[in-house]
């Protein structure tokens, strides 16, 4: 069984494309087309700086952490293990 995905623009050479997707099996076999339409417009990708500036805001929402290194942390979780 094959398997073929690909995203196109509908245009003038369409069915030139399609008719080469189908040109990969052999003739005679049968196939399963299913056709879905797409968002016009792809998903914007933040760049690293509109991320990085995206998690620093949310850091910023957080209540402050009761710990100020990691060591402590683990010191306060390891003593509660204990009790």
């Amino acid at each position: 069984m094959s398997t073929i995905n690909t995203t196109i623009h509908v245009g003038d050479d369409s069915a030139g494309v399609i008719a080469g997707l189908l040109s990969r099996f052999t003739k005679g076999q049968r196939v399963r087309v299913a056709l879905t339409d797409e968002p016009s417009a792809p998903v914007q990708v933040p760049s690293l700086a509109e991320f990085t500036a995206r998690i620093d805001a949310a850091r910023q929402k957080l209540p402050p952490s009761p710990w100020t290194t990691t060591e402590e942390a683990m010191r306060d979780l390891r003593e509660g293990e204990r009790d």
